[in-house]
């Protein structure tokens, strides 16, 4: 197995890296899936779908213990982290009815992908989105292959650290000829890495560190 890094982003605290996982001997399988968003639009030309940012509840260690965390749900019914996929070519139109149900405002920016300002999903350029239902569509057109992911642009570092982030792969129409020839691999999957440093021996946390906030995770 090989990982191939192609985005990593530190937030004070966070590291956020997507990278394709090349498949070949000794890979494992069972870690895990990336749900896929869903396409409603029958253009091919026109990838439409919706995000809905929600609340849930997630065991995060395992032992049971659920923690409330926030999502982006392809359903609006069950949350997923990370979010789902968005998987585009070159040149596609791509619109997310994107809806607000958390306790709190937030927005979406499409980290990497250049987009027009009233999509891009940070305070300058856009009004944040109200909680509690409130509602934006995101459009805009990818120029470029590559791997690169959305996430809020709104108290990044809280609402990251507590699961807003998802994937988007954007493919050529070079890659199945770049395939053929050995360049490309025949078969990947990709992976989305949360690193998540607290600085504090388990039960020594204080609110100099982090607040007392029994919403956090």
């Amino acid at each position: 197995m090989r990982l191939r890094l192609t985005k990593s982003v530190l937030l004070l605290g966070v590291t956020l890296s997507v990278v394709t996982l090349v498949e070949g001997p000794g890979c494992f399988a069972g870690i895990g899936s990336i749900t896929q968003a869903v396409d409603t639009n029958p253009d091919p030309n026109i990838f439409e779908t919706t995000i809905t940012a929600m609340e849930a509840q997630l065991d995060l260690n395992g032992d049971g213990t659920n923690s409330t965390v926030y999502t982006y749900s392809k359903d609006g019914v069950t949350g997923d982290i990370p979010g789902p996929q968005i998987s585009v070519k070159v040149g596609d139109t791509v619109i997310v009815h994107f809806f607000n149900n958390l306790p709190e405002p937030t927005l979406v920016h499409w980290h990497g992908i250049e987009v027009n300002n009233e999509s891009d999903g940070t305070p300058i350029s856009q009004n944040q989105v109200a909680s509690g239902g409130g509602t934006f569509t995101y459009e805009f057109t990818v120029t470029r292959p590559g791997i690169f992911w959305y996430h809020p642009h709104r108290k990044s570092t809280n609402q990251v650290f507590k699961g807003l982030y998802g994937s988007v792969v954007v493919t050529d129409d070079t890659d199945e000829q770049l395939t053929n020839n050995g360049v490309l691999p025949s078969k990947v999957s990709t992976v989305v890495l949360s690193d998540i440093t607290i600085c504090k021996s388990p039960g020594s946390n204080d609110n100099a560190t982090f607040p007392n906030d029994p919403n956090l995770p």
